[in-house]
């Protein structure tokens, strides 16, 4: 399922690691560059971010393709909050 990427023996209640042997990518996270642009720019809408670099608007904008997916932060960000109704019943006292 996934690759080992680094392992620690527990010593004295924490784990130490050698750093010299370990692997240095062990924080690794698989992005294309059109989404690392959209995270980075503040989770624009890969439109606008198209658009910007179709008019060379920024500097080192990668070709941006026609994003399916739902960013998780800007699907978050888009939820409304569920209004309570006005006939919702209340307490007339403790308990």
């Amino acid at each position: 399922m996934g690759i080992l990427l680094l392992s620690a023996k527990m010593m004295n209640r924490s784990f130490n690691i050698d750093w010299k042997e370990a692997c240095l990518s062990v924080n690794t996270c698989v992005y294309t560059d059109y989404v690392l642009w959209h995270k980075r720019l503040g989770h624009f809408n890969y439109a606008t971010l198209k658009r910007m670099g179709d008019l060379q608007m920024a500097s080192g904008l990668p070709k941006i393709e026609e994003q399916h997916d739902i960013c998780e932060a800007c699907q978050l960000e888009k939820q409304t909050k569920i209004v309570f109704p006005d006939n919702a019943f209340r307490a007339s006292s403790k308990l």
